[in-house]
């Protein structure tokens, strides 16, 4: 049985995808004081999102929603607060 991707392929990609989401946090850490890289890791694998059922952002980009999780950040950069 063929797989559609290989290990390192599927590494690079969830790399990249962390790469973005860290940018797009880095964009709205001024506002939120996330300042300390620690506590933004932190925030991504723990805090739980309303807008999302309550999932994380890293569980969300588990099932393949990166794009979702970089809108949300996106979002709150331009300044939405619901």
């Amino acid at each position: 049985m063929a797989r559609s991707t290989t290990p390192a392929a599927g590494t690079r990609r969830l790399w990249e995808q962390g790469n973005r989401i860290t940018r797009s946090y880095g964009n709205i850490s001024h506002h939120y004081d996330l300042e300390d890289p620690q506590r933004a890791i932190f925030l991504v694998k723990n805090e739980p999102v309303p807008a999302f059922r309550h999932k994380t952002l890293l569980q969300l980009v588990q099932e393949g929603r990166t794009e979702d999780v970089i809108g949300y950040l996106e979002s709150i950069s331009a300044g939405f607060v619901g």
